[in-house]
């Protein structure tokens, strides 16, 4: 599977020229993330499609949870949760962002929340980037109905009608794998010609599923979440999410 677009995004922001070297934009991107509500990163992918819902055990450590894994039946961890704070990387701190690099980037989140779903383009904004930065933007697509949902996955993944508790189906959003191929330089005529404060360029979905969201309701109108993530290459998988310890999981 190819990275979770998104990713790219976030890379954008770190590797920005304009942004100094010697500062930390970890509380920018933070909040990028919450916005999305997306994992951050993922060290290693795995190669099994993962139901988040069904996360096989729990490890603590001290008060406060320090992540959650999923293992096969050899005790092999398959995949695994912990908070950002245990991401072993570098991580640099930034006091403010540049203007510039932090118009753009509003920008880029402002056009892609108004996106229709099920939409996926290459966008590139004039103002604010000289770099001539072109960004491939996405929105999920959005399901009432169930048998939509299964016949959008396909056969090789079945989503259940009910979960254990009397939660019943309600809606779910999915996405597939994008196929990155775009032409710069007609965005660049494009926006050129016509004079427009951004174009764009629409792009194709591939039949590769890379995540769905669903949302089940019970009877007294509780809600429960359940996600399938597609990752290859199994052993070791870890997503950091943030504030893990404020997150309600079983």
């Amino acid at each position: 599977m190819k990275p979770n677009k998104s990713h790219e995004n976030i890379k954008d922001l770190f590797n920005d020229p304009r942004i100094p070297q010697e500062i930390d934009i970890s509380h920018q991107v933070m909040t990028k993330i919450k916005r999305e509500k997306e994992r951050f990163f993922v060290k290693y992918k795995v190669s099994i499609l993962v139901a988040i819902g069904l996360i096989a055990s729990l490890t603590t450590g001290y008060a406060a949870v320090q992540y959650y894994q999923l293992k096969n039946e050899k005790g092999e961890v398959l995949y695994q949760e912990k908070d950002i704070s245990q991401y072993e990387g570098k991580s640099k701190i930034v006091k403010e962002l540049d203007p510039e690099t932090d118009t753009l980037y509003n920008k880029r989140w402002e056009i892609e929340d108004s996106l229709e779903p099920g939409t996926a383009a290459a966008l590139y904004i004039v103002a604010n980037n000289p770099k001539k930065l072109v960004f491939t933007v996405s929105t999920p697509f959005s399901y009432t109905a169930l048998t939509d949902v299964q016949k959008k996955v396909g056969e090789g993944i079945v989503v259940p009608k009910t979960l254990p508790g009397g939660f019943t189906f309600l809606d779910a959003q999915l996405a597939n794998d994008i196929k990155n191929q775009y032409d710069k330089e007609a965005l660049y005529k494009q926006a050129e010609k016509e004079k427009k404060e951004f174009v764009m360029q629409p792009l194709e979905w591939t039949n590769e599923l890379d995540y769905m969201y669903a949302t089940y309701k019970d009877s007294e109108g509780s809600y429960l979440n359940f996600s399938i993530t597609n990752y290859e290459d199994v052993e070791g998988s870890t997503t950091y999410v943030v504030d893990l310890d404020n997150q309600k999981k079983r």
